[in-house]
């Protein structure tokens, strides 16, 4: 009896794992500045493939002062988005806004759509643009 409930208790453990696993990168909205490397670096994100795409959200703010809504509506005149697949830059997408996000005060923010994309590797790149400088990442999608 004591193997059973071993074994149960295993099993269970390991099917949550593997949900777990099945569900990550699965995301139908993604910030771009989580999983982007810090700064200009770049990184590598496992994205699950849906028939329906990706939103993609870039962001900015100021990491050294939590803005409030005006300051981030006085922003957005000051900030450019652009995000590129594969070298090819996305048309799709929304109208720069503001949103408060979690901690962090509020955001200039700008929805991108993704295409499906085809199985394999891309490279999503993004380009937040001040007005003193750009801030550039690029992520490898797996």
């Amino acid at each position: 009896m004591r193997k059973i409930g071993m074994s149960l208790l295993v099993v269970f453990v390991v099917a949550l794992g593997m949900g777990c696993s099945f569900l990550s990168g699965n995301e139908k909205t993604v910030y771009f500045y989580s999983i982007a490397g810090e700064g200009n670096e770049d990184s590598s994100y496992q994205l699950k493939q849906r028939s329906d795409g990706h939103t993609i959200i870039m962001t900015r703010n100021d990491a050294s002062t939590e803005w409030d809504e005006q300051t981030a509506r006085d922003h957005i005149s000051t900030t450019n988005f652009i995000l590129f697949i594969d070298g090819n830059d996305i048309t799709d997408y929304d109208e720069k806004d503001v949103d408060e996000l979690g901690d962090s005060g509020w955001h200039v923010v700008q929805n991108f759509t993704l295409p499906p994309l085809s199985k394999g590797t891309h490279i999503l790149k993004g380009i937040t643009h001040f007005i003193s400088y750009d801030r550039i990442n690029e992520v490898m999608l797996t």
